[in-house]
């Protein structure tokens, strides 16, 4: 199920793009500074960010065995965010 929590604008930061994660989803899925997304497209070119969580992909996240799992993706239409 998608909801739509808010509308952000990316800004650039050297060569990449910053987009700011909403207060009410960090808050809800207890995203920190430092944790880590892997980034994906999908086939109606929205933006998929997911928590990389301990043990997958080789990768360690800080906080993967006391938060609980976040929804498979949230999203970010391309009109939504300044690309």
């Amino acid at each position: 199920m998608e909801r739509l929590v808010g509308v952000v604008h990316g800004f650039s930061v050297n060569r990449s793009l910053v987009v700011v994660v909403p207060f009410v989803i960090h808050k809800e899925l207890n995203i920190e500074r430092g944790d880590r997304f892997s980034v994906k497209i999908d086939d109606q070119d929205r933006i998929i960010y997911e928590s990389i969580e301990e043990g997958k992909e080789g990768n360690t996240g800080r906080h993967a065995a006391t938060r609980p799992k976040p929804p498979a993706s949230l999203s970010s239409t391309r009109d939504e965010v300044d690309v």
